[in-house]
Parts: C-alpha cells; structure tokens; sequence
C-alpha cells in the first residue's frame, strides 16, 4: 500500500490533522486538501466540539 498523505497541504500537526479525518470529526474540501490556513467559521468550530 502506497503512504500517502491524506491532506498534502497540511505539514505541522499532520498525524492528528489525519487521525481526526479518519474518525470522521474533521473533513478537507472537495479538492483532497484540508486548507490550514483557511478561517474557522463559527459552525465548523461547534461541530468539531461536538464530536468531542
């Protein structure tokens, strides 16, 4: 099997970035990269509290 990053954007935090994937609590965008650098809007803040 080929080791592939899941998000080839993300280099700092990548192992919990794609552990959270993984579990479903965080998702990328429709293009395959998870944009660090983007704003955490109010709304996918409470969804990721609420996995927790």
């Amino acid at each position: 099997m080929e080791n592939r990053a899941l998000f080839p954007d993300v280099s700092t935090g990548r192992a919990e970035v794609e552990y959270l994937a993984r579990l479903g609590i965080i998702q990328g965008y429709k293009d395959g990269k998870f944009h660090p650098e983007a704003v955490l809007t109010r709304k996918k803040s409470c969804r990721c509290r609420l996995w927790m």
